[in-house]
């Protein structure tokens, strides 16, 4: 007869260290800016939408972030930051073409998931210089590296442009 196996008792998750729990609560924060962003956009959007979606006080979004401002340009930049991260691991081709093709398939399919922080970001970057500037500064971005590319691909001999 075979002996049955004791059943251990669960092992207890480790406690998280208070530099892990606020890393964790501001994370928090900033996925539910991105919620509510995503939802009723930045002129709309109160702290207390925040909290509420993060499930915490009032008064520990001030602990994190001086205003909404600050949260959402964090948010946004995260939001732009992806963008290129994704748009840079699409493989090199020889077909310039396609593979700049799947780039912007890239990008078009993150705005398509994200309506809401696109939205935030073209309408409010007039009246918000700090909007402006993320959008800005992803665009210089994109371009740059479109170029470093396109300057890969045609080598030291490039095509005539007409």
């Amino acid at each position: 007869m075979a002996k049955s196996a004791r059943a251990r008792p669960a092992r207890k998750a480790a406690p998280k260290s208070r530099k892990e729990q606020a890393l964790e609560t501001r994370a928090n924060l900033k996925e539910a800016t991105k919620a509510v962003l995503g939802r009723i956009g930045y002129r709309q959007m109160r702290i207390a939408d925040v909290t509420k979606e993060a499930g915490v006080a009032v008064g520990l979004f001030y602990h994190y972030f001086p205003d909404l401002k600050a949260v959402t340009c964090e948010v946004l930049s995260d939001f732009m930051g992806e963008i290129t991260e994704k748009a840079r691991q699409v493989p090199s081709t020889s077909d310039l073409f396609e593979t700049l093709r799947e780039q912007y398939r890239i990008l078009i399919g993150h705005f398509e998931e994200h309506p809401g922080l696109m939205r935030c970001m073209i309408q409010a970057s007039d009246e918000i210089p700090e909007f402006g500037e993320i959008w800005k500064a992803s665009n210089r971005q994109w371009t740059r590296s479109f170029a470093r590319y396109l300057a890969d691909c045609l080598g030291p001999n490039p095509p005539d442009p007409d």
